[in-house]
């Protein structure tokens, strides 16, 4: 049984919003998905309805479902009840589509339902096949119900990351919303909640039938990773995680931050279990960048990032895991931090900031430490200095 609770009303409003793959999860999914269905089949001219399972067994669950509302005698007329598909009057369709990835390409749908997707194949076949076929109609739209992945780097892990690395992510008790391209609602536990708080779990799980009591039982039924997954709702539970989702959006500074302010770059690369960051920090520790990226390729968005940081401020000192990020992070020390960090002490000279400030900016240990490295280029020096941002400037304009 799926004891995650979707809202019905939220469905539908998230449906008929802007973004084009909104996601929800539920309690009555398979329910939710055919009322959904079917009357999207009913009021949309020329529907054309895709229903995408983990097995075409799952997707006649869910088939099953919309006939039975179909065959209620008040629709009769309008709706005409196939193997395995159904017909509207105006000529819409609705139909389960085989669960084998390559054979669902093709479709051109109003609306792809994705049922359960947390059980679906690790190859990702069939949602790419859904989420191509968007490409084909402007008003397409996809809607996936499922109960939550034990593991994050199944397709359904990988669409919540994908989700969780907007910019717009916010959770409201057990309720976690994130908007953008794709919205994304989900209603889990917290990682750190108290197994053992069964008023919790049961506004995870917001249908009435799920009452503490009833929540205290199925904790005493079933071992503790299935009762976080199934009720709690708690995703990669088979995985350890260090941040709750939308750690990085909540570093966002509050205040505006100076747009030349130097900054010190933390990166984190976190492969495809988890979001990757380049978060920029000033010397009085303000975050003035912070840019998320999700997957495997998320490496060389990091570095995209990095560069084009340092194309508009000053970068003092980069901070990186060696084991994920030192064969990128040595390119980059050669062909940009290096020669930035050192551009920016000549500037901040040129510019006439004095010796004191300028050691805190670069972080030095002294004084001395500054004016044994740039003390050559302090007034007296002006030939050197401009020589060397000479230099730097011709080897730029070369790369580019």
């Amino acid at each position: 049984m799926a004891l995650t609770e979707l809202d019905h009303g939220q469905a539908v409003g998230a449906l008929e919003g802007p973004e084009r793959e909104p996601l929800g999860r539920g309690n009555d999914k398979t329910t939710t998905a055919a009322l959904i269905g079917l009357h999207h089949l009913l009021v949309t001219p020329g529907a054309s309805i895709a229903v995408g399972a983990a097995s075409r067994d799952q997707g006649r669950i869910a088939y099953e479902r919309m006939r039975g509302f179909a065959e209620h005698p008040l629709l009769a007329d309008d709706v005409t009840v196939r193997h395995l598909e159904l017909r509207a009057e105006g000529g819409g369709l609705l139909r389960v589509i085989p669960s084998d990835g390559p054979r669902a390409h093709g479709l051109s749908p109003t609306l792809c339902l994705a049922d359960e997707v947390w059980a679906w194949k690790e190859s990702g076949e069939l949602l790419e096949a859904l989420l191509t076929s968007l490409a084909k109609r402007p008003d397409a739209r996809l809607l996936a119900i499922s109960t939550s992945a034990a593991r994050l780097d199944t397709p359904l892990g990988q669409w919540r990351a994908r989700a969780l690395g907007q910019d717009d992510v916010r959770r409201d008790g057990v309720f976690l919303e994130a908007r953008g391209r794709v919205h994304w609602m989900e209603w889990s536990a917290p990682e750190d909640a108290d197994l053992d708080d069964y008023a919790l779990a049961a506004r995870v799980n917001p249908a009435a039938r799920f009452t503490a009591a009833v929540m205290a039982e199925a904790r005493q039924r079933v071992p503790e990773l299935t009762y976080r997954q199934f009720h709690l709702c708690q995703f990669g539970v088979s995985e350890a995680q260090w941040l709750p989702p939308g750690s990085w959006q909540a570093c966002r500074d509050d205040e505006p931050v100076d747009d030349e302010a130097p900054v010190v770059l933390g990166i984190d690369v976190g492969g495809s279990r988890a979001a990757s960051a380049v978060i920029g920090v000033t010397r009085d520790l303000q975050v003035a960048e912070i840019h998320v990226f999700q997957g495997d390729e998320a490496v060389l968005d990091v570095t995209a990032a990095v560069e084009e940081i340092a194309s508009r401020r000053p970068i003092i000192e980069a901070a990186y895991d060696p084991w994920r990020y030192r064969g990128e992070a040595l390119r980059l020390e050669r062909v940009t931090l290096h020669d930035l960090r050192h551009t920016y002490a000549s500037f901040a000279i040129a510019a006439g900031v004095n010796v004191k400030a300028l050691s805190e900016y670069m972080g030095h240990a002294s004084i001395v430490m500054t004016m044994d490295r740039y003390g050559h280029l302090l007034p007296g020096n002006e030939a050197e200095a401009a020589g060397l941002l000479d230099a730097y400037l011709k080897r730029e304009s070369k790369r580019s």
